[in-house]
């Protein structure tokens, strides 16, 4: 369980840190404004700030492993979708803004149901070691932000948004075979009354 969510997180996380930043530079490739780049930057993170509070109570009540692989699905869809749309070359800033606010809905939601599902994959005593894993896991994909640049440079945004389907989508597979006993449903169903 342990090795299948960190796999899937890296590999989560690869594809966002990849996308996220190319699509900065693709922002200010078709607008040319640093506005409407702290625009995105904004749209972007305005999620990360309410969504934790918002989903954090619904996780509770919920299989956080349901929702971490369903979250890589339609994300997988999601950077599908884009890939085919800019392909066309059509762009929409709004639309886009609209796209990011939704990508940044969903890896917020992610993180929230990450954060609370990984100590259950732990084994008693493995604590530290796993942590230290993770966090270094999490460093190691930051350096894909000059990849990134350089990558979209060379063949442009889709076949990083492609790249990005192919690895939320190899990621939700993975975290389907994980198997745990998520026993905060059954508790929060009992404080309901269920």
């Amino acid at each position: 369980n342990f090795t299948l969510i960190t796999v899937g997180s890296v590999i989560s996380m690869l594809g966002n840190s990849l996308s996220g930043f190319a699509m900065s530079l693709l922002v200010l490739d078709y607008t040319g404004s640093t506005f409407y780049f702290a625009l995105y930057m904004a749209v972007y993170m305005l999620p990360r700030i309410v969504m934790p509070v918002l989903s954090g109570p619904f996780l509770d009540r919920t299989s956080r492993r349901r929702a971490i692989y369903m979250l890589d699905f339609i994300s997988s869809g999601l950077y599908a979708l884009f890939a085919v749309i800019l392909h066309t070359g059509w762009f929409n800033f709004g639309a886009f803004l609209v796209a990011c606010f939704l990508i940044g809905t969903l890896d917020s939601v992610y993180q929230v149901a990450y954060e609370s599902f990984y100590p259950l994959l732990i084994s008693e005593g493995n604590y530290s070691k796993a942590y230290s894993v993770s966090s270094t896991l999490e460093t190691m994909t930051m350096v894909m932000l000059p990849v990134s640049a350089i990558v979209y440079r060379w063949v442009g945004i889709v076949p990083l948004f492609i790249f990005d389907a192919v690895t939320f989508l190899a990621a939700a597979v993975l975290e389907t075979q994980i198997r745990v006993d998520e026993t905060q449903i059954q508790k929060c169903g009992a404080e309901d009354g269920n």
